[in-house]
């Protein structure tokens, strides 16, 4: 019998879900874009792939990506949601908590 590695399995997260919006715009480097620049009143959670941590604030409402970015929206939009962009924490005291 031949063990399957792209099984996919259940993951039981742990932690607690924190929502944020930004209060003003926040500008980060992300991949190969250069400087993407997140607007105010975005949706960030602490949710990771596999858990809840509060060591990261990523970017969990990409309607503004279409709007902002639209030469390549598509690329941007599919990066900022299977990679994630992810505030730092050094700029985390524009995130309001909600």
């Amino acid at each position: 019998m031949r063990y399957n590695f792209y099984k996919a399995e259940k993951i039981n997260k742990t932690g607690t879900l924190k929502q944020y919006k930004t209060t003003e715009s926040i500008t980060v480097n992300f991949f190969g874009y250069g400087d993407v620049t997140i607007p105010e009143n975005t949706l960030v959670t602490n949710e990771t792939s596999i858990d809840f941590d509060d060591k990261f604030a990523y970017v969990s409402e990409f309607s503004w990506i279409d709007k902002n970015y639209s030469a390549y929206a598509a690329m941007l939009k599919f990066d900022a949601e299977n990679y994630g962009i992810n505030i730092p924490m050094t700029k985390r005291d524009k995130l309001k908590q909600i």
